[in-house]
């Protein structure tokens, strides 16, 4: 088996476009949960059939379904573990919304970039450099800003939902970092299947209005299913601090959706939280020596 240092291509710049432009798809997910207003078990059952097709389908065009079968047996554990954490992800993340405001739920899954860190250096063997450490302290500092006033608030399981959320998926990066030949697309597509078959019960029964179908499909068709293939590539070409250094990117955006469809005025402490955050993912990529390197070294 190769290892993530080995196998995986040396292109960090790559791997940050897409992991902050994952998880500015990705960030939407609060409003599509807000505007169907129902319980997490049905819009997650949802949301999983209404990816299933379009993952399939990408299977397809990329030939990947006629070696489906081999790398099902080369990487079962794997598909198996990832399919479980991205499941329990979504569920948990559904639910969170339900049960505490767009920003605590938003500013909790910013914890990442720590528990990210921290799992590639005991599971992977990754080392962190000080710079990256020292943009994840400040990532936390500005997340401490914005959820410290109203955490806990409407409800802690609602918090705790949020921490589970974020933790299945940090389990998901790992895996897919330590095995770059593993699709991607494949994983989301039994990991989509793994959601539906454990959400089905909400489906039994329910009335389902437009709003909800509407609210599914630009999740399950759209802006989830492209996030979550865009974050899965990013960690082919980046280590799994670098990608979850991201994380945060659905923080400040959320707090901007809620602000705007919801009317969820952001307080001065959020944004000064928000500017926070966004100046330690810019010193840990983008700001960073090997990031000067490489952009003058495609100048040469």
């Amino acid at each position: 088996m190769t290892t993530p240092s080995s196998a995986c291509s040396d292109n960090r710049p790559l791997g940050w476009l897409l992991a902050g432009g994952g998880m500015l798809m990705v960030s939407t997910d609060a409003v599509f949960v807000r505007l169907a207003d129902t319980n997490a078990l049905l819009m997650t059952a949802l949301v999983a059939a209404m990816s299933l097709p379009v993952y399939s389908v990408i299977l397809w065009r990329r030939g990947v379904a006629r070696g489906a079968i081999d790398q099902l047996r080369e990487f079962a554990v794997p598909f198996a573990a990832l399919a479980i954490a991205l499941a329990l992800c979504q569920l948990s993340f559904v639910a969170a919304i339900n049960h505490t405001n767009v920003a605590n739920a938003v500013a909790i899954v910013a914890a990442g970039p720590v528990l990210a860190a921290c799992g590639a250096r005991l599971f992977l063997g990754e080392r962190t450099s000080n710079r990256v450490w020292f943009a994840i302290a400040i990532t936390v500092a500005g997340i401490g800003l914005i959820v410290w006033p109203s955490l806990g608030s409407p409800t802690l399981r609602g918090d705790l939902l949020a921490l589970c959320a974020i933790s299945c998926y940090v389990a998901a990066t790992l895996i897919f970092r330590k095995h770059p030949d593993l699709s991607r697309v494949l994983a989301l597509t039994l990991a989509a299947a793994m959601t539906l078959l454990i959400c089905s019960p909400g489906l039994v029964g329910a009335t389902i209005t437009s709003n909800i179908w509407l609210a599914a499909a630009g999740m399950g068709v759209v802006f989830n299913t492209l996030g979550r293939i865009s974050m899965a590539s990013a960690t082919r070409h980046a280590p799994s601090s670098d990608v979850a250094l991201f994380f945060p990117v659905e923080t400040v955006a959320a707090t901007y959706w809620a602000w705007l469809f919801f009317h969820e005025s952001p307080t001065t402490q959020t944004v000064i939280g928000a500017a926070v955050v966004i100046s330690g993912v810019m010193l840990g990529t983008v700001f960073s020596p090997d990031a000067r390197r490489r952009v003058g070294a495609s100048h040469d």
